[in-house]
């Protein structure tokens, strides 16, 4: 739902600064979260070792037990799941557990951007500046040409009309659902993003996506986002699964409701400080599942950076790792690839399971 207005609360310069110094620290080995304690490396992998130990002492870890409770990451993991999760915490600095949750969480400080309109947390005083790149971008917002090369989604179609912006299917057939939400979002309190929140576990609301400071979509929001959609639906062009902007009927906890065993929403907009200087975050397996929301969300302000940001973080709700560069040569090994040319890493992809054509 679109709220009729949103606050957005300038930090000014220095909590800018302060908030860059976090993302470059060396130590992310924890989240800065309340009243919760994540854990990365070796403190996370033993962790998870001892969870999964003790579902499995008591008959939860079985076949059968994770075919009835589809919500219970822990459950469903197999012997050989649970080493390569534990290996992906040794390797990837960005995956975390959280064990109140009993969930792995991946929060991807490589793909942030600061918010140049003046949103929490980022400096003030640039908006305008973001808002006539994204209108001078011809692969970010204004409507294309039929068969030009710029852009990535459908290239000898022409952009649907900015009218039907918030009605966009990519196959409207499809039993699995992406829901790219740019109108505002609120999250029940008591999911596993409770222990994660700066606030406390209490509903997480994310503001609509703007270039500026105005609530209402401007032409040029309205084109960034079927350029968005398009790119989102490009990668997903080989799956049964629908890349749509129309959100399911009803409140949001109706349409989160609904989503369960279906698919993700994709909260799109600024973290309002609930969460921190991340491009995105989501729960591995969160795809389809009660306790995850299902939600993904993605902070990014630029038209760019909300379109690799959704890919990547929905790749992650379906349980895909971080696969960069790897140590060659005396090139040391990077969790992120950032791609070349125009191209750019979502993430390393040899099969969405259950997203079949």
């Amino acid at each position: 739902m679109k709220p009729t207005a949103t606050t957005r609360r300038p930090r000014g310069l220095a909590s800018a600064a302060l908030a860059l110094l976090l993302l470059a620290s060396a130590c992310l080995a924890t989240l800065a979260a309340a009243a919760a304690d994540v854990l990365g490396g070796q403190d996370a992998a033993a962790a998870l070792g001892a969870a999964a130990a003790a579902a499995a002492s008591t008959g939860s870890g079985s076949a059968a037990a994770a075919a009835s409770s589809s919500d219970d990451f822990i459950s469903s993991l197999s012997a050989s799941a649970l080493a390569g999760w534990q290996s992906a915490l040794l390797r990837d600095q960005d995956l975390k557990y959280v064990p109140a949750a009993k969930q792995l969480i991946y929060a991807c400080s490589g793909l942030h951007e600061s918010h140049a309109h003046g949103g929490p947390g980022d400096a003030a005083g640039a908006g305008p500046a973001l808002v006539a790149a994204a209108a001078a971008d011809d692969t970010v917002a204004p409507a294309l040409a039929v068969g030009d090369p710029s852009s990535f989604a459908y290239p000898n179609e022409a952009d649907p009309s900015t009218a039907n912006a918030f009605k966009l299917h990519s196959r409207p057939n499809a039993a699995k659902k992406i829901v790219l939400d740019f109108t505002g979002h609120t999250l029940r309190a008591g999911t596993s993003w409770g222990p994660l929140n700066n606030n406390g576990d209490v509903p997480i609301v994310t503001p609509p996506w703007s270039l500026d400071t105005n609530p209402a979509f401007s032409a040029t929001e309205l084109r960034a986002i079927v350029s968005i959609w398009r790119n989102v639906a490009e990668d997903y062009a080989n799956w049964d699964v629908d890349v749509t902007t129309e959100e399911p009927a009803g409140t949001d906890d109706e349409a989160d409701a609904w989503l369960v065993g279906r698919g993700v929403r994709v909260a799109i907009g600024d973290d309002n400080g609930w969460f921190g200087p991340y491009g995105g975050v989501a729960f591995v397996n969160g795809f389809g599942r009660a306790s995850a929301g299902p939600v993904a969300y993605v902070f990014n302000p630029s038209p760019v950076g909300v379109a690799r940001a959704a890919t990547h973080e929905v790749g992650h709700t379906l349980g895909l790792q971080h696969h960069g560069n790897v140590a060659h040569d005396n090139v040391a090994r990077s969790e992120y690839y950032m791609g070349h040319n125009q191209w750019c890493e979502w993430l390393v992809v040899v099969v969405l399971w259950g997203l079949y054509v």
